[in-house]
């Protein structure tokens, strides 16, 4: 079995033999005691373990956790993970996915959207671009599924006797990371938006094949709702179609968008990370069916609806429709202003007092 994310150096396990004699009756001592324990430590304990973080995969994704690529359609996510895990493969670094070199990794690459035929065309044009020595390690090191059936049925990762295939594949290729494109494709789901589902279905059986394997897992995913932040903004955390569950659980989200006014341009960002962001980076797509990092973006400007919610939140009172007016009087117009006030209303962020002043809506329990 590969190495587990984390080494744990446990003191003694079992029961201490003062607290089976306390237990009030040999049914009761049976049903709770005499069971494998769940890891309960005092902190004096816990102090003097030591554990080891997996080993780096990508940019803030190590083994043994679950990272997210979200993308709308055509914006280049799956190009973008083939790059990736092509670099990783003969060890050559890819910025800012694959930040530095590095000894070359195993990858397993789960196609749920491609024919054969189309991924094979992709990753010729993408391996000939590479020199002949990193092509043949790569193309040794890299491993595809795509097209697949399992009894007459189409793989999906949400059938649990196809799960323990993928499970069995990922064990005997020793992949360093598992890929999967798309998680829309490779589910079979009654409601997207269920976190309840998603957890059950995708994210617990995704962190058992890593915990048992050793890999990491990284999730192309489809861009969906526009999260919304405490000031009533998007959020670009919560861009993934479908359940919140998966930005939650994921330990890295990187985020591809399109570049409406340039061709084959694209953004990358990283909007959640357990560790060092890097800045948003601008990739151009070659013909060679590469992207590279082309410059840094401008830091985004706030919209004039967030600059006139963060104006009357910020004041912590009650504030006149006048006193915001005139304060972006020289910047917004007067109904530019009026309609993100009403905008803050509808979207409860703000709320009118009774005498027809704005303040932040306060949740219960706040």
């Amino acid at each position: 079995m590969a190495a587990q994310i984390l080494t744990l150096v446990k003191r003694q396990s079992s029961v201490p033999q003062a607290l089976r004699a306390a237990s009030p009756s040999p049914a009761i001592r049976n049903e709770f005691y005499e069971v494998d324990r769940l890891g309960c430590y005092t902190v004096g304990e816990f102090l003097g373990m030591v554990f080891t973080e997996g080993e780096p995969i990508l940019h803030g994704l190590h083994k043994g956790e679950i990272g997210i690529i979200n993308g709308m359609p055509n914006a280049g996510k799956s190009t973008l993970a083939l790059n990736t895990c092509l670099a990783l493969a003969c060890g050559r670094p890819f910025p800012p996915l694959v930040p530095y070199d590095g000894k070359p990794r195993r990858v397993l690459y789960l196609d749920f959207e491609n024919t054969p035929r189309r991924l094979q065309s992709d990753l010729f044009v993408m391996a000939q671009a590479l020199p002949p020595k990193e092509r043949e390690v790569a193309c040794d090191n890299f491993a595809v599924i795509v097209g697949a059936e399992l009894n007459n049925e189409t793989l999906t990762i949400t059938n649990q006797e196809h799960l323990r295939q993928i499970a069995r594949e990922t064990a005997e290729h020793r992949a360093d990371l598992l890929v999967i494109d798309t998680l829309a494709s490779a589910t079979s789901l009654y409601d997207e938006n269920s976190n309840a589902e998603i957890q059950r279905k995708v994210l617990t059986p995704l962190r058992k094949i890593c915990r048992l394997t050793g890999c990491a897992a990284l999730i192309i995913d489809h861009k969906g709702k526009k999260g919304l932040d405490a000031v009533g903004g998007e959020t670009p955390l919560y861009a993934g179609r479908g359940a919140s569950a998966k930005a939650c659980a994921a330990r890295v989200i990187y985020n591809l968008d399109a570049d409406p006014k340039a061709e084959n341009v694209s953004l990358l960002s990283n909007p959640k990370i357990k560790g060092d962001k890097f800045q948003s980076v601008l990739m151009k797509l070659d013909s060679n069916r590469w992207f590279s990092a082309i410059g840094k973006s401008a830091a985004r400007e706030q919209s004039n609806y967030e600059a006139v919610v963060s104006f009357v939140l910020a004041e912590a009172r009650p504030v006149k429709r006048s006193e915001v007016i005139e304060k972006f009087a020289a910047v917004i117009s007067k109904p530019t202003v009026e309609r993100a006030l009403r905008d803050a209303i509808g979207r409860e962020v703000l709320r009118l007092t009774k005498r027809g002043m704005y303040e932040a809506v306060v949740n219960e329990g706040q």
